[in-house]
């Protein structure tokens, strides 16, 4: 029987017509909104300068914004399964995009208890005080430590410095360094062992027994037991150094336990906070947990990365070079991207007593023990081979972000040899990015106007100890226009993002800190360079965007882009709410693709 042509050709479309039906549907779903929020603020920041468009209501649908407008025009949008909800006044906003936090470290600390139990080896003791100026009453303390110790413990590190140890180890005990004063019993320091002249043989003496680590932020010290023992199970190691110690003999967690702390604190405390998308640095082993959080549906917030390249010898540089772009490729979803690498750090913090500064300190300070230029990198090391390894980066196109900076002098230098960079590619339009910004100059800002470089500022942290260092060390008058000058770098045309490094960080503070540049104790930090409310809102929002590669997603609201947005009790536009009250503003509801990841218990709409 001879099979009539016309039913052939219908019979092979009908799969064709399905898909196409199947598709139809899908688009007709997406373009229905799920959500309209009406009747009040809504804050778009859809604009970089000037005012932008707040209007009345906004739909959303498929875990993006459909349309934003008057009530009238959204509201014509309804379907029967839609949810309304009448704001009564309220204000949505971007959701909250923080450039600089450590939702990882932070995880360890809060929700150790989660951990397997053979890894449940984290200890802290706070109110450890050196008095820093004796060695031998600081080998005491330390002696001190090490008799009061755990008797199972296997290591002991002293550092202020969160991390885990444990596992076939046995129990790691960390003594937590409270934040060092300007007199009196502090802290480590980095230059306190050197300069006391603490050495190998001290440590032996105070710890004969057990392996003993002083872990400071860029390096540290550590007895002959130590060293022994991290030998044994790194056979042939060359170099072995305390960092070596804490990220390769101490066991690290599996990805999917430390995959649950993550969880938990992306979900509890960074979504509470209004933090849509967080920037952080991650370890392999921080990526690959951050990865099962995605692969299984389970990131609560956008997280952007920047891994730092292991050190490595330059003639493994190349296949250093092609596992970072592996990463870059396999962790590229819309909730975990890799958006840069990092190089080495400028300089240190004024926790540890290292900035490197230009500026000339107070009378009677010369010989003080903070911001000394030691601190300062030497990149004019010859054949430094660090410096090597950012040049090779370079030319294959990797961005520098999250580029940890305190002093001005030491983004100074670093943005010296940026210019040996663009020489090899330009480095315009390409984002490069520097953390923190406590203290600049005008030359560092002239700078980086040359190659667009990218700004991210704790405004918190001018209400913070790290402020009064500055001050104390330089002089409020000198620096006060310097010390995280956000005006003068918006006016010089470049993006500035907004940081909180420390949990519990109430963004509100940092909104009012922008405004105001006074702290709670009504104490002005540099008002010079306070801004108007649209430009910290762009600040926290739209600009954070840019800084993590995203604007093309997230970081207004727009239609098309992810409905990432925040419902606010008060509008900070409003001109009767006072500036010094912006802290008072409380977040109701935190929105990431539209889905709910925190909702305030007094807010009822949902």
């Amino acid at each position: 029987m001879k099979r009539n042509n016309k039913t052939t050709l219908a019979v092979k479309l009908l799969p064709l017509v399905a898909i196409l039906a199947l598709s139809h549907a899908l688009c007709r779903a997406q373009d229905q909104p799920d959500v309209i929020f009406h009747n009040g603020y809504v804050l778009t920041v859809d604009t970089d300068q000037g005012d932008f468009t707040v209007a009345q209501a906004m739909a959303l649908g498929g875990g993006k914004i459909l349309a934003v407008g008057s009530n009238d025009d959204v509201l014509k949008l309804v379907k029967p399964e839609t949810k309304k909800i009448d704001l009564a006044g309220k204000t949505v906003v971007p959701g909250f995009i923080n450039t600089h936090i450590h939702p990882h470290r932070d995880a360890v600390i809060n929700y150790t208890d989660l951990l397997p139990p053979e890894f449940r080896k984290y200890y802290r003791a706070t109110g450890m005080m050196f008095e820093w100026q004796d060695k031998k009453l600081v080998l005491d303390e330390m002696k001190r430590i090490v008799a009061e110790s755990d008797p199972k413990l296997d290591w002991i590190v002293i550092s202020g410095r969160p991390m885990i140890g444990g596992g076939s180890l046995g129990p790691t005990v960390l003594v937590n360094a409270p934040v060092p004063g300007m007199s009196g019993g502090r802290g480590i320091l980095f230059h306190d062992i050197p300069k006391l002249g603490i050495t190998q043989a001290d440590l032996d003496r105070v710890s004969p027994d057990k392996p003993l680590l002083i872990s400071l932020a860029t390096g540290g010290l550590m007895n002959s037991k130590a060293l022994e023992t991290a030998r044994k199970r790194l056979p042939g190691r060359q170099q072995i150094s305390v960092g070596t110690i804490i990220n390769e003999v101490f066991p690290k967690p599996p990805a999917e336990a430390l995959a649950r702390l993550f969880e938990r604190q992306l979900g509890e405390e960074v979504a509470r906070l209004g933090y849509t998308t967080v920037s952080t640095t991650l370890a392999e082993n921080e990526i690959v947990a951050m990865g099962v959080l995605d692969k299984t549906g389970r990131m609560p917030v956008r997280l952007a990365f920047a891994q730092e390249p292991r050190s490595v010898p330059l003639s493994e540089f190349d296949r250093m070079a092609q596992h970072l772009k592996e990463v870059q490729e396999k962790y590229n979803s819309d909730m975990l991207w890799m958006s840069g690498v990092t190089g080495v750090p400028l300089d240190g913090s004024p926790d540890s007593g290292e900035i490197c500064a230009s500026y000339s300190r107070l009378p009677g300070l010369t010989k003080n023990y903070y911001f000394d230029q030691a601190d300062c990198y030497d990149w004019n090391q010859p054949n430094d081979g660090r410096l090597e390894f950012l040049r090779r980066l370079n030319r294959l196109g990797f961005r520098f972000s999250n580029m940890h900076s305190y002093g001005d002098l030491a983004l100074e230098q670093a943005l010296t040899f940026y210019k040996t960079l663009d020489k090899d590619k330009p480095l315009k339009g390409r984002r490069f990015a520097f953390d923190h910004t406590q203290l600049l100059n005008p030359r560092v800002v002239e700078m980086a106007r040359e190659f667009g470089v990218m700004w991210s500022v704790s405004p918190i942290m001018l209400a913070g100890h790290r402020t009064q260092y500055v001050w104390g060390v330089f002089g409020k008058e000198k620096v006060d226009r310097w010390v995280a000058p956000v005006r003068a770098l918006v006016e010089a045309g470049l993006k500035v993002s907004y940081e909180a490094e420390f949990t519990g960080a109430n963004p509100m503070v940092g909104l009012q800190m922008l405004v105001t540049r006074t702290d709670a104790a009504g104490v002005p930090r540099g008002p010079s360079q306070a801004v108007d409310r649209r430009t910290a809102l762009r600040i926290m929002t739209r600009w954070g965007a840019e800084y993590v590669l995203r604007e093309d997603r997230i970081g207004s609201l727009e239609k098309g882009k992810y409905a990432d947005l925040l419902v606010l009790d008060r509008n900070p536009l409003d001109p009767a709410l006072p500036a010094d009250e912006l802290t008072g503003i409380k977040i109701l509801m935190t929105m990431v693709g539209g889905k709910v990841v925190y909702k305030a218990a007094d807010f009822l709409p949902l």
